[in-house]
């Protein structure tokens, strides 16, 4: 008796159920598609593929094969696969082959176009993987590829071609310069933490993989680099295989591409460096292994482990980051983040050795979809969604004293009046020598780029300019804090400051944040200067007028907390009486940063002397005004 014999016997006469499909089944399968599919694997179609083509599990075609006594054992005439690795069969056409046929796979073969090989196995492969084939198909995809692909390249030297594209390197990215290593700071120091803070989509993790990649080709055979991240999925899917991870820089070939080591968790270059992947849910992972430098993704979304903070995983990993580094005296640490409110933060943007870069989504549009900026800004704009979220900044918490909402009203006035001209480029202006500022050793960079050595003569409407200093007595203590204002009457008679720039620095000995003082004065034609004193005493004085001041020193003491001085300032926010307009077009982003941090859970966490030097010149303009000062005129 043959299989068709026996399946006559064993099948029921009659009825209907035998189409509607079985209630357990995800799939559909009913006892005629059951009959079918086993049919078809006595018959010796592979067992793999029929499972794939069902949706069905092996094992379940196994278990209805019991039940409905279509075992091939039950079978005699049933066809029996060899066991073990499939057999391989190659059908040739005129000496040439065509299609190879392994087992229940099979692919065309074509010399002359390699890539449709490797697609056509890859594809069959792939069907054999997802129908749970044994491992030997793997290898074998890997074997084929690579012989395929060399086959390729000989062909192409051979008739005097270039490799397949694949095989060379991509352009190297033109990276901003907010995504390039920051360079020494303003007293030659070199920094050992880059901090890059910037909003959603504004290339931090290509930034971060860009740098590590450097790395790794620097360090080459031995080298040991640490990834963390918040979990090890985000270590792999976005800092290894994300779009702007390492994996897809345009820098690698097929050959020289970092391979991924799931099991071993760590990413393994062409060159013999090796980064390890960490996640931040488990810092104790970091106790032991050593590192040359480190790429520390999402910082603020760490999560706290038991009693420990984010603070404490990235003291942990510096700790580890012991090993020499070509090219830098020390180990180096790269943090990209969108920024939140966080003590942990705060403490690492104001390490000395922190070096900060900031970018903003509207900086990176170009890459983005068209109209995202716009249409997040139309539903978020003058939010703190939109100030952390989409320009990078840290914003305020619940109960501080400035928010997100007052910096973004008082950005709203026009272009400042103040100026009718702006230093853009370097030359001359008004017969005031412009010079770069990026090459002054003494005073280091300044907010504009350039600085002006001679007083401005083109202020019209400001009744009164003054320079800000909240002093500090140490080059290593914290920053100088030095701001310009001037003071103005609206059309309805209302006074209000303004905001022309931050010449805060970090990392200034007194003589030199004088002469910086000194400098911001002559530049805006201030009238005096404003001091505090409380650190220092009459040395500020000493030191502003050895540096070149003729101007009136004012000190002022603080003899109340740095809240209570700040509520009344803050109130003339609320009132709309403060204006942020930057004579040379820079954002003032870090002064505003500071001031969000006044009241909040921020504000112990790091200095405050940028908004402290604010609170001095808004307090000197406005609330404790001095009417009689100087010779002025007012237009009636």
């Amino acid at each position: 008796m043959g299989i068709e014999d026996e399946q006559r016997d064993i099948s029921p006469t009659d009825e209907s159920w035998r189409d509607k499909p079985f209630r357990q089944s995800r799939s559909g399968m009913t006892w005629n598609r059951w009959h079918a599919l086993l049919v078809r694997w006595l018959a010796g179609e592979p067992i793999a593929a029929l499972a794939l083509e069902h949706g069905v599990s092996r094992s379940a075609i196994h278990w209805n094969a019991k039940k409905m006594g279509m075992r091939k054992k039950d079978h005699r005439d049933a066809v029996r696969l060899p066991k073990g690795p499939a057999p391989v069969r190659i059908e040739m056409v005129d000496g040439v082959p065509v299609e190879v046929v392994c087992a229940e796979l099979s692919f065309r073969f074509d010399e002359t176009d390699p890539d449709a090989t490797v697609a056509s196995i890859c594809g069959r492969l792939r069907v054999a993987s997802v129908a749970g084939a044994d491992g030997h198909y793997s290898k074998l995809l890997r074997m084929v590829d690579q012989t395929v692909r060399v086959m390729g390249r000989v062909r192409a030297r051979l008739a005097g071609g270039a490799a397949p594209a694949d095989d060379e390197p991509g352009a190297r990215l033109v990276l901003r310069k907010s995504q390039r290593p920051p360079g020494l700071f303003p007293d030659g120091r070199d920094w050992s933490t880059w901090l890059f803070l910037g909003g959603r989509g504004a290339g931090k993790t290509l930034a971060g993989a860009s740098w590590l990649a450097d790395q790794a080709e620097a360090l080459g055979e031995g080298g040991r680099l640490a990834l963390v991240g918040p979990t090890l999925h985000d270590v792999r899917e976005v800092m290894i295989e994300g779009p702007s991870g390492l994996r897809a820089l345009p820098r690698w070939t097929r050959a020289t591409r970092p391979s991924f080591e799931p099991s071993r968790r760590r990413l393994v270059f062409a060159g013999g460096c090796i980064a390890h992947a960490f996640s931040a849910e488990d810092p104790d992972s970091l106790r032991g292994p050593q590192f040359s430098a480190a790429w520390a993704d999402e910082f603020c979304a760490w999560p706290a482990v038991g009693a420990r903070g984010a603070g404490e995983t990235l003291a942990l990993l510096r700790m580890g980051l012991r090993l020499p580094l070509p090219g830098s005296p020390a180990p180096r640490l790269v943090v990209t983040t969108t920024p939140r409110p966080t003590r942990a933060l705060i403490s690492l943007r104001d390490e000395p050795s922190c070096a900060l870069t900031h970018a903003g989504t509207a900086d990176n549009a170009d890459h983005l979809s068209a109209g995202f900026v716009e249409s997040l800004r139309a539903l978020y704009g003058g939010t703190r969604r939109e100030a952390q979220e989409i320009e990078g900044r840290v914003v305020d918490l619940d109960g501080a004293l400035f928010t997100a909402e007052m910096m973004a009203r008082a950005r709203l006035a026009p272009s400042n009046p103040s100026f009718r001209g702006r230093a853009a480029e370097p030359g001359t202006q008004e017969g005031c020598t412009i010079v770069d500022a990026a090459v002054d050793s003494e005073s280091g960079p300044l907010g504009s780029g350039f600085a002006l050595r001679a007083p401005r003569k083109d202020a019209e409407r400001l009744e009164r300019i003054i320079v800000a200093l909240d002093p500090t007595t140490t080059a290593t203590g914290d920053a100088c804090g030095i701001v310009v204002a001037g003071a103005r009457r609206r059309p309805d008679g209302v006074r209000e400051a303004v905001i022309l720039a931050d010449r805060s620095a970090n990392g200034l000995s007194p003589g030199q944040w004088a002469r910086r003082a000194v400098r911001a004065a002559q530049e805006f034609g201030a009238t005096a200067i404003v001091a505090e004193v409380n650190q220092g005493g009459d040395m500020v004085a000493a030191v502003l007028k050895t540096a070149g001041c003729a101007l009136k020193v004012r000190e002022v003491r603080a003899t109340k907390g740095k809240r209570v001085r700040a509520e009344p300032v803050a109130a003339l926010y609320e009132q709309g009486r403060v204006r942020h307009a930057p004579a040379d077009g820079v954002p003032l982003s870090a002064l505003e940063e500071e001031l969000m941090a006044f009241g909040g859970e921020m504000e112990g966490a790091g200095s405050l002397d940028r908004a402290d030097a604010l609170v001095w010149a808004v307090t000197d303009l406005l609330i404790d005004a001095r009417e009689g000062e100087g010779p002025r005129i007012r237009q009636l």
